[in-house]
């Protein structure tokens, strides 16, 4: 496993400079967006609100001097300025890390020294051994992990890598078991990408988000990571997830109660988004304390595993189309909740 910090050691200089009130220069600034993980943290960034469109350099920068201005506050109301109407729910977030990140500074340097000093590769041996028993034999993986600040998210990845925001995991930092399971989460993503970018529908407009069902599903039922971050977060007052958090663990709490009622608008809004209609579907998605839909995507994972085995949820992981064809089969042995066999019609 290779941890890149050259994101956090080319950033750190400016947000000294920022939280000291001096100014930085836009040298400083252009040279961070010249990192390799620079695009990453741009689309982890994205305007959900304008088709994900990604944050560009200028808006993220004003998004860091808000934060040391404490111009807007952290409960996220809409700021003042040249990004006031982009700061949608995701630069809302980002706004709260970048402000809790201003004021812990020397933790996260010392705690980025630490993670240099060969924490990370003490654990890579068990980590990838946990990922390679959960994904089919031979699926690559990318083990290059970009330690980062400035998103809009504790863990990610996307097509330009893993990605670990340090004040998201100054959080975890007393907790070693659970840095290896974010890890562990992150780079089973990649592997899971790696075999899904073959599947034959792969450009068509409703994968994406059928593809992203099955993957927050699969890897929360095999490895874990989304509930424990919640937990974590749910318990910190002073986090600014902190309730969304909690609405994310109250919704888990009463997942099998409600399942039958859930899973059938899961597939009404499947049933759109095969049809063509992505806004139907993104509509439905965006309301979920779960979006877009983890917690259907475990507990369809899970139903398979105790139905059919672990095995055959693996088998699943190249293709989300086969994911929900084997939870059918599953929910008919084990006895939960059927998907409507018009969708299952509608499947391609």
């Amino acid at each position: 496993m290779h941890l890149d910090f050259a994101a956090v050691e080319t950033l750190l200089p400016a947000l000294l400079d920022l939280a000291a009130g001096r100014p930085v220069s836009e040298e400083r600034w252009e040279a961070v967006s010249r990192t390799a993980a620079f695009p990453g943290i741009m689309g982890n960034c994205c305007v959900a609100e304008e088709g994900a469109r990604h944050f560009t350099l200028a808006e993220w920068r004003e998004i860091w001097e808000m934060a040391a201005r404490e111009a807007a506050p952290c409960t996220g109301a809409p700021a003042q300025g040249a990004t006031a109407p982009h700061l949608g729910v995701r630069q809302r977030y980002l706004f709260d890390n970048a402000r809790a990140t201003l004021g812990a500074l020397p933790e996260i340097e010392g705690m980025a020294a630490s993670l240099r000093n060969g924490f990370a590769e003490q654990m890579e041996e068990a980590i990838q051994a946990q990922v390679l028993a959960n994904l089919p034999p031979g699926t690559p993986l990318d083990t290059t992990v970009y330690m980062i600040l400035g998103s809009a998210s504790g863990g990610f990845y996307n097509d330009s890598g893993i990605y670990f925001d340090l004040n998201q995991f100054r959080t975890l930092r007393r907790d070693p078991a659970l840095m290896r399971q974010f890890l562990a989460h992150e780079i089973w993503h990649t592997g899971h990408g790696a075999l899904a970018e073959h599947h034959p529908a792969v450009t068509a407009p409703w994968f994406i988000n059928l593809y992203m069902l099955q993957s927050e599903g699969v890897v929360n039922c095999l490895i874990g990571g989304t509930r424990e971050w919640c937990e974590v977060v749910a318990a910190d007052a002073t986090h600014g997830d902190a309730a969304r958090s909690r609405a994310f663990l109250a919704y888990l709490a009463s997942m099998d109660e409600h399942a039958e009622e859930r899973l059938r608008e899961l597939a009404e809004a499947l049933g759109k988004l095969l049809t063509g209609d992505i806004a139907g579907f993104r509509a439905y998605a965006q309301a979920l304390p779960d979006h877009p839909g983890y917690l259907h995507g475990v507990y369809m994972a899970r139903t398979i595993e105790r139905a059919l085995g672990r095995g055959a949820l693996i088998e699943t992981i190249p293709d989300p189309v086969s994911f929900l064809r084997v939870y059918q089969a599953a929910a008919r042995v084990g006895g939960a909740p059927l998907l409507p066999d018009a969708l299952m019609t509608a499947l391609p």
